[in-house]
């Protein structure tokens, strides 16, 4: 008897395999938890929707989230690490890395309330796994939507990962029209309600690259008229003048007005000045940006995940776990983040025994309530009072 009803509840049957330690965030999409798996005994983020109450579509949204996580493998955007329906609260539970510092929203208000600058280093760190991990994004046709610094996750060691893709969309034609994102972030053709594609995520990266530098958004108003006539306007603040005029030319060259006119993810990262800054950080990028690994097969973007008739049968369709134990002969799986990942990869595809890359246990969630922790404590950092 107890045997068929856990057969017939292995969603529920997972939920038991972890440990809830606390509540990580609540929002509209759901609540977010720590946990801890009990068979590694490794922390995650789980996230909850309670899709029994939800109309199809916010469903599929729900399901689109996970199968874009699922479809992509890179050190900069949130590693997938399972997914199931608890079936006695029809709740869609979705297990992803824990980023254990905080996101980049919190770096901004701690350096505003500090009233210190960034360091121009640690922007382009940031700045550089940003980009890396859009273009992992854009390269599957995965448009991100609503990328900003609140959903740019930080590990202690300063690491970033993209995540909260719950918005995120396939844009099988190239363009797409649904009005949606973060007004500070939104490009104008959105504001203009016009088809838009992956360079309204860039404009976002240069919002954020902007934000950074002055510890403010480019474009404010007092209201959602004021600010959608401004980024109109395309008129912004000059940076402090403490930072390089590289650093302006990128920002100016992600915030054109016209999308034709800023580069797409993969051009940013061939432009001069972010080759030479890349060069120039390149310790402190060490382990979180593809370069050898990136070579190796990619998974292939998931089919759509069809809602079954019966709703308790989700986990059925749902993609399979792919924790770095449970399945060790399918390399492309792994998640960028686990502990040992490169000597295993390298190991399953004969390349050798290199020194694994120095990494943290894979950790996000969408509301961390640490604070964020400084990357590199000797980094030099710029009082708020330096003339711009």
């Amino acid at each position: 008897m107890a045997a068929a009803r856990d057969a017939a509840e292995p969603g529920y049957q997972k939920m038991k395999q972890f440990k809830v330690k606390r509540q990580l965030g609540k929002g509209a999409f759901g609540d977010v938890y720590l946990v801890q798996r009990k068979s590694d005994g490794k922390e995650y983020a789980l996230k909850k929707v309670a899709i029994g109450s939800m109309q199809e579509r916010e469903v599929l949204d729900a399901l689109n989230e996970i199968r874009f996580l699922a479809s992509v493998r890179h050190p900069n955007v949130i590693g997938f690490l399972e997914a199931f329906l608890n079936e006695r609260k029809l709740e869609l539970c979705v297990v992803m890395e824990y980023a254990d510092g905080g996101d980049l929203a919190e770096k901004v208000e701690a350096h505003t309330k500090s009233r210190r600058y960034m360091n121009e280093t640690q922007i382009w760190v940031y700045f550089l796994q940003i980009i890396e991990g859009l273009q992992s994004l854009h390269d599957k046709k995965i448009l991100h939507r609503d990328l900003k610094s609140a959903n740019c996750f930080l590990t202690r060691d300063g690491k970033l990962k993209i995540g909260d893709l719950n918005v995120s969309k396939l844009a099988k034609a190239g363009l797409v029209k649904t009005q949606i994102g973060t007004p500070y972030y939104m490009s104008p053709e959105i504001w203009h309600n016009r088809p838009y594609d992956a360079k309204s995520d860039i404009w976002a990266a240069g919002c954020i690259l902007y934000e950074l530098a002055a510890l403010r958004p480019p474009f404010r108003g007092v209201d959602l008229e004021d600010l959608s006539r401004r980024v109109q306007a395309g008129y912004y603040p000059r940076i402090p003048s403490s930072y390089s005029m590289e650093l302006d030319h990128v920002i100016k060259s992600c915030l054109q007005q016209s999308p034709a006119r800023r580069p797409t993810a993969s051009e940013l990262l061939a432009m001069p000045a972010v080759v030479k800054w890349k060069a120039q950080v390149k310790a402190s990028l060490d382990g979180t940006l593809i370069t050898k690994l990136g070579n190796m097969e990619a998974p292939d973007m998931l089919a759509t995940i069809q809602v079954p008739r019966n709703l308790k049968r989700l986990t059925n369709a749902l993609p399979e776990a792919c924790y770095p134990d449970s399945r060790p002969d399918s390399p492309k799986h792994w998640p960028v983040a686990a502990e040992g990942r490169q000597g295993r990869l390298l190991a399953a595809v004969g390349e050798g025994d290199e020194e694994d890359e120095a990494t943290t246990s894979g950790k996000s969630h969408p509301h961390a309530g640490k604070p964020p922790r400084a990357a590199a404590a000797s980094v030099a950092e710029t009082r708020l009072s330096d003339p711009s």
